[in-house]
């Protein structure tokens, strides 16, 4: 129980981590610390990851010639149970 608890821990890290990194290399604003209050923060990620989906939606040739894999961001992939 615990080897399966720590393989989907892992897995859902990796997957946090991949989105931050695709993030990071579209909004210069996630690139280094900021001054704003951790409130605003969090609102800015997800602003962010909002604003990333609508152009995979309406404008995905924009993600393909930045040469980065056009994925959705804060979508988790379905776990097979």
């Amino acid at each position: 129980m615990t080897e399966l608890y720590n393989l989907s821990h892992s897995q859902a890290q990796n997957v946090v981590e991949r989105i931050f990194g695709v993030a990071k290399k579209h909004f210069a604003i996630l690139w280094d610390t900021n001054e704003y209050p951790m409130p605003t923060q969090a609102k800015i990620v997800s602003a962010c990851g909002v604003m990333h989906n609508f152009i995979c939606t309406y404008d995905p040739d924009q993600m393909k010639s930045r040469s980065i894999v056009s994925q959705r961001l804060w979508t988790l992939p379905l776990q097979n149970s």
